[in-house]
């Protein structure tokens, strides 16, 4: 088997990333440009930042602070968004990250290439039959993740929403998919809570608090109409921001 795949550092001494690409087989120059293609999804380097900054007016208007240029990073594949959305349901960054990498560390084949090692992510076969034990997380939780795999493995040209049938995941996990898997720009995950509570707390920083959950469904869904086409940038947004912290900064 060919394999083609990239490194990607930051560098030393600018604000930047360094990517390496390596071809392991010379015939490979043939797939220089999907790759190149790959890694431009993988960064967001395609959308009109410009673009983005008028669909942010919603929230902007509610005086809520925005980190210009803000993208959407992609996973590696659509199987690694959702894994990661499972494991870092009801933990903080830092341990979803954890957990990631020790299920790397794990169930990943090693391979060493040009006296590096490499570890690929697991294959949703492996998952289906993982143990999961290094994972310090809800036994659920890991059912859902091996019914993940065995589904995704049986039925590989799935998309997230048939993954809905899968005990253990649902609407929030298949959107948080679209957006880190599928790259789709368009998904305002207005259920999220700390969408919810960052919508709410906006609100009442200009003094037009939500006081009803219909209430909160009309403007969410109001919010969600003026930055159609561009949801997902809302909801990174909101989760890198906390209003209520940055207006006391």
């Amino acid at each position: 088997m060919a394999w083609r795949f990239f490194y990607i550092s930051a560098h030393k001494d600018k604000p930047q990333l360094d990517v390496s690409i390596y071809l392991v087989d010379a015939n490979d120059i043939k797939f220089l440009h999907n790759i190149v293609l790959q890694l431009r999804r993988m960064f967001d380097l395609n959308v009109d930042m410009d673009i983005i900054q008028q669909a942010l007016l919603p929230i902007i208007e509610l005086g809520a602070k925005i980190d210009s240029g803000l993208r959407i990073p992609a996973a590696g594949s659509v199987f690694e968004a959702a894994c990661r959305a499972v494991l870092g349901q009801q933990v903080s960054v830092l341990q979803a990250t954890k957990l990631l990498n020790l299920l790397v560390e794990h169930y990943g084949t090693s391979l060493v290439i040009d006296g590096k090692t490499w570890r690929l992510f697991p294959t949703p076969e492996t998952i289906a039959t993982a143990l999961l034990d290094e994972l310090n997380m809800p036994g659920a939780r890991k059912l859902a993740l091996n019914a993940l795999g065995e589904f995704v493995h049986q039925h590989p040209d799935s998309m997230p929403d048939d993954w809905l049938a899968v005990k253990g995941i649902g609407p929030w996990t298949v959107a948080y998919v679209n957006m880190r898997g599928l790259s789709d720009p368009d998904v305002f995950l207005s259920s999220d809570l700390v969408i919810k509570n960052r919508l709410h707390a906006l609100h009442e920083q200009s003094g037009k608090a939500i006081e009803t959950p219909k209430s909160y469904l009309n403007i969410a869904a109001e919010i969600a109409k003026k930055a159609s086409q561009w949801g997902s940038y809302l909801t990174f947004q909101l989760w890198d921001h906390d209003p209520v912290i940055a207006k006391k900064g």
